[in-house]
């Protein structure tokens, strides 16, 4: 058995917990850290104070299995005193009960196909 190259790594963030009274600030980075490290990409909006209310703080997408699958994580963080409010508890309600992802890019000229999308989801199944 070949060991994990990364296994210095994983001792370090594995070995260690954070402290009790870690700010969110603070935690995140960790997060953030940690994720990278293990090949995620990782978005986290900056300054959540101008965006709409509820998506959780990261959104990160892991490498690519073997098989070529990757996962998509949206993980909301919150400090150990913190819970989540009313409207990132439904983000998070919904968000488990994803069963398709639809991803891709648009321009102006494809309004008419997001509309259909908003409108019918299930239409661009077929």
């Amino acid at each position: 058995m070949t060991p994990d190259p990364n296994w210095a790594l994983i001792n370090d963030f594995h070995g260690q917990g954070l402290p009790e009274a870690i700010g969110e600030g603070d935690f995140q980075e960790n997060c953030e850290q940690v994720a990278r490290a293990y090949g995620w990409l990782v978005h986290h909006n900056a300054d959540s104070r101008r965006a709409d209310a509820g998506l959780p703080d990261l959104v990160m997408l892991s490498r690519p299995s073997p098989e070529g699958g990757v996962v998509l994580a949206l993980i909301e963080l919150k400090t150990n005193k913190g819970k989540p409010s009313a409207v990132q508890e439904e983000w998070l309600g919904r968000l488990v009960n994803v069963d398709r992802v639809v991803t891709g890019w648009m321009q102006p000229r494809h309004w008419l196909q997001y509309v259909q999308l908003c409108f019918d989801p299930d239409a661009l199944a077929d």
